[in-house]
């Protein structure tokens, strides 16, 4: 796939170590991929960017993935949003749904 083909992702979490992570794995396998520390750089990139989908971590400080979660929901509907997160539970999961995550 040339690069401006390539589908535009946005990896949402705190951590360095894991947005470097899920970076450079996704990249590797052909995707553009945009990271952002927190939700107001992720609104940000959104606006200025556009992106295909959200890979989005729930446990943050200052703003936590499912404010977050509702913000994209409302603001982007269509972009899909995917919950990947080490800490959560079935409740997050459940919740996660109803907002409007397409996976956990």
């Amino acid at each position: 796939m040339s690069p401006e083909q390539q589908h535009q992702l946005l990896t949402v979490d705190d951590d360095d170590t894991v947005r470097e992570s899920i970076k450079l794995f996704m990249e590797e396998s052909g995707y553009a991929v945009l990271d952002a520390p927190d939700g107001e750089t992720a609104f940000s990139y959104i606006s200025q960017h556009g992106v295909d989908c959200v890979l989005l971590d729930l446990r943050m400080p200052d703003m936590d993935g499912l404010t977050i979660l509702q913000k994209l929901r409302n603001e982007w509907p269509s972009v899909p949003v995917i919950i990947v997160s080490g800490q959560g539970d079935m409740e997050d999961a459940v919740y996660s749904m109803r907002l409007g995550a397409w996976d956990y």
